[in-house]
């Protein structure tokens, strides 16, 4: 196939049960110039059978099989390194997407300029009924490092070029999506770039009860080693960050319990 306009990277284990809507929300899609490349991470269900599948009916989807368990971060960074595409977005193998999400971005990323886009976004329970709304009204990189701004991996689309030499930290057990984000908000700001920001929710994110989770007190403290150790900030404003993502969790969780 020619040379897509966005690369969709879907890190995949074990996740037959939600793989086909994944699938087909990317083929709904109402912008059709794509390639979907799904890394399968030595997955002992029926998921790999699964995308072959899909591969053999649309030569847009493309399986990529890991050689050793490597974890969402090295999965997403395999993927980037065999992109083609000129604009890079995530989708993990358990959410989706409304059918007008890469239309709209990429019309508003290139009416703006933008070398960085996401969007709001549905929370929806393990059956896919929706929870909350994940707002998002505007982006910087402050707004960003004091949680006033939440993005959400499944909304992201940025240009491959620009961001060239960004990978995903692969030392990390939390947040290496959330280190990855600042640290390219903090580079456009340097450079004097431009991000867009769809207020309008266009994917659904699926929460597990067995998902992966962490104590209060250790999110706190990734969080303080992303500002200190990963991007570097100075001593007082990582503090400000770290205090400021405490209290704008606990206004949010407030919020959320009182809107049910």
């Amino acid at each position: 196939m020619a040379c897509p306009e966005v690369t969709i990277i879907t890190p995949c284990y074990n996740a037959e049960q939600y793989l086909q809507q994944c699938i087909e929300s990317v083929q709904s899609q109402r912008f059709r110039n794509w390639e979907h490349l799904i890394v399968d991470d030595q997955s002992n269900d029926r998921s790999r059978e699964i995308i072959e599948g899909y591969q053999a009916r649309d030569n847009r989807v493309a399986l990529l099989i890991s050689s050793d368990k490597l974890g969402a971060s090295k999965a997403r960074n395999l993927a980037i390194a065999n992109a083609k595409g000129k604009y890079i977005a995530f989708l993990d193998a358990d959410d989706w997407w409304s059918s007008d999400k890469l239309a709209l971005q990429i019309i508003e990323m290139k009416s703006a300029d933008a070398k960085f886009s996401c969007s709001a976004y549905n929370i929806v329970d393990e059956a896919g009924s929706v929870l909350r709304v994940q707002n998002i009204e505007s982006l910087n990189q402050h707004l960003l490092l004091t949680k006033q701004a939440v993005i959400g991996c499944l909304t992201v689309l940025y240009d491959k070029a620009y961001f060239e030499q960004f990978r995903f930290s692969e030392n990390m057990l939390a947040a290496e999506d959330y280190e990855m984000w600042c640290r390219m908000l903090i580079h456009l700001k340097k450079d004097g770039g431009k991000s867009a920001v769809i207020s309008e929710p266009l994917a659904y994110y699926r929460v597990h009860s067995g998902g992966k989770s962490h104590k209060k007190l250790r999110r706190i403290k990734v969080h303080y080693n992303i500002y200190r150790n990963h991007l570097r900030l100075p001593f007082v404003y990582a503090t400000w960050c770290t205090l400021s993502y405490v209290v704008n969790g606990i206004r949010d969780r407030m919020l959320h319990r009182s809107c049910k």
